[in-house]
């Protein structure tokens, strides 16, 4: 489960027994969690106080991501494409820099990456997989997106504006795929390819499979 607002702290109890039992590391931003059969309850609430008093002022809105999946289909999942995808090569992530796309729109910029191999030990151990950093010089429209298979790795986007404004935008959650959509304009911007929650008790021995 995720929570596109940044602040918010998701947290899950379990209802079994009459009374709300928290969950062993089932708390933050996102749940990547693998559950028994049973009830549960998610808690969101604020995380800091600067969002709690920004949320007195001004009514919170979000939009949550809520994806199931019994073990037979995350065990046939996995099964599937380890025998299509190689093993990773050691310290494998998300290229460092974004190679142009050949096209006839000389005013456009594309790029694509269809299948992007990331070492599970990276998944371990960086919350912020990689950043771009790019310079607009005229109003342009924006789209970034990652794709993932949600039950086994989960990253989001965050834009971020490099000037004296300094805001940011979390991508938006659809499916299996975290977007950008946005018109923005002449200035410097960064895109951070990032892990909602560091679950690292979740994160497979195998390979992280994604698109850019």
């Amino acid at each position: 489960m995720y929570a596109e607002r940044a602040g918010l702290v998701l947290s899950l109890e379990q209802l079994d027994g009459g009374h709300g039992k928290p969950v062993a590391g089932s708390s933050g931003p996102a749940l990547l969690q693998k559950v028994a059969r049973g009830t549960y309850r998610i808690k969101v609430r604020e995380g800091t106080s600067q969002s709690r008093k920004n949320a007195r002022l001004q009514p919170p809105r979000t939009h949550f991501t809520l994806v199931l999946a019994d073990q037979r289909q995350e065990k046939e999942y996995n099964s599937t494409w380890s025998s299509l995808i190689d093993s990773c090569d050691s310290g494998s992530s998300f290229p460092l820099a974004l190679r142009q796309q050949k096209q006839e729109d000389v005013h456009q910029l594309f790029y694509d990456y269809p299948l992007i191999k990331v070492d599970a030990n990276v998944l371990r151990s960086h919350q912020v997989l990689q950043t771009y950093h790019f310079r607009i010089n005229v109003t342009s429209r924006l789209y970034f997106e990652v794709g993932m298979h949600m039950l086994s790795q989960h990253v989001t986007l965050q834009l971020s504006a490099l000037n004296e404004r300094a805001y940011t935008v979390q991508g938006k959650q659809r499916g299996n795929v975290n977007a950008i959509d946005i018109q923005i304009g002449a200035g410097d911007y960064s895109v951070a390819i990032k892990q909602p929650t560091m679950g690292t008790a979740y994160v497979e021995e195998s390979c992280g499979l994604f698109s850019l």
